[in-house]
């Protein structure tokens, strides 16, 4: 296997084999020159120390490392058959007993391994649930129990939810944030928000790729790396909906709280953070400028209606139907309803 990818690296310069072919290859020294090389933004560098470090040890540290690599194009180019095969390899390894490093290095590869099977299916296939249920068995890993309860909960229910509570147990953001929509879905909304505020205030574990270190791999088992982008939107959208839970209940200071703790608002959050100033004593102007920067940057046409509908609220009709006048003609599908509510008795 080993051969086999290097043909595919054929691009990269010869010192790794020399460095073989010599006997002079120091892990540690490449592990500390990798670090350094990715700190600096040498990605390119980087990559080769870490093919020299793959090639001269054959550890599945950095096989996985230089899987991530080809799999995001990180200081080469993106090369998913590779990654694949790398992926695989390091899954397929059988599980030394005793060393907690290997089973969450296998376990992270299997994970990567199905969820990369499944890109472009409509459901979950055989190989995918597979490897990600082997996972499951090395580590009980939590990412893997979140993406299983994702891609089973529409057609089997109680087996979906039963995954994301397993992983909740593990404080999955993704997965705590579900449960609060399911359990808001069933108008259980002392549960859902108890769900929505563990997943608030979970901890995003931040890791750079320079401290991945070849002693202590635990933060492998962290459902909630810094390195997956989809987690802040998940905690975004459970700052939101308690935000928004505590709005309907017009405990408007609780919702900004909430909202001040997402890290990247969107224009859901902003809007809703434009009525929370509306309803704040002194800050309506505030509120109404909010919405019009919005659309200034980014002209959606949706805030076009929440001006009309704040404008409205604040006595100034004309005003009002302006917006939603304009909020129609650029196509937004709620504003005739908004304009005949309030202006066509």
């Amino acid at each position: 296997m080993r051969k086999a990818i290097l043909i595919l690296l054929a691009t990269l310069s010869v010192t790794y084999l020399e460095a073989q072919q010599n006997g002079t290859f120091d892990e540690e020294k490449a592990i500390l020159q990798y670090q350094q090389q990715m700190v600096a933004g040498e990605t390119k560098q980087a990559f080769e120390t870490l093919v020299s470090w793959y090639y001269n040890t054959n550890k599945l540290y950095p096989a996985m490392l230089v899987a991530e690599a080809l799999q995001t194009g990180t200081g080469t180019e993106v090369n998913m058959e590779t990654a694949l095969a790398l992926y695989k390899a390091v899954a397929d390894t059988p599980a030394p007993d005793g060393d907690e490093n290997s089973k969450l290095i296998i376990a992270t590869c299997c994970r990567q391994y199905g969820t990369l099977k499944m890109v472009g299916e409509e459901q979950l296939t055989p190989e995918g649930k597979a490897y990600l249920q082997r996972a499951i068995t090395l580590t009980d890993d939590a990412m893997a129990l979140t993406l299983l309860g994702m891609l089973t909960i529409d057609d089997r229910k109680e087996e979906g939810l039963g995954y994301l509570r397993r992983a909740a147990e593990r404080n999955s953001i993704i997965a705590l944030e579900l449960l609060g929509e399911e359990a808001a879905s069933r108008e259980d909304m002392d549960q859902a928000m108890v769900y929505w505020e563990k997943a608030a205030t979970t901890p995003i574990y931040d890791i750079a790729r320079e401290e991945r270190r070849n002693a202590d791999l635990s933060f492998l088992a962290n459902p909630n790396l810094s390195t997956n982008p989809t987690i802040v939107e998940y905690q975004r959208d459970a700052c939101y909906h308690l935000a928004d839970t505590y709005f309907d209940m017009e405990d408007t200071k609780t919702a900004l709280t909430w909202l001040d703790k997402i890290v990247q608002e969107n224009d859901e959050s902003l809007i809703l953070r434009s009525y929370c100033y509306f309803q704040t004593d002194g800050r309506e102007g505030e509120a109404i400028q909010l919405l019009k920067d919005i659309y200034d940057q980014r002209h959606n046409p949706e805030v076009l209606v929440h001006l009309g509908i704040l404008y409205h609220y604040n006595g100034q009709d004309t005003v009002s139907m302006t917006y939603l006048e304009k909020a129609k003609s650029e196509g937004c599908a709620s504003a005739s309803a908004v304009y005949n509510e309030f202006f066509n008795h």
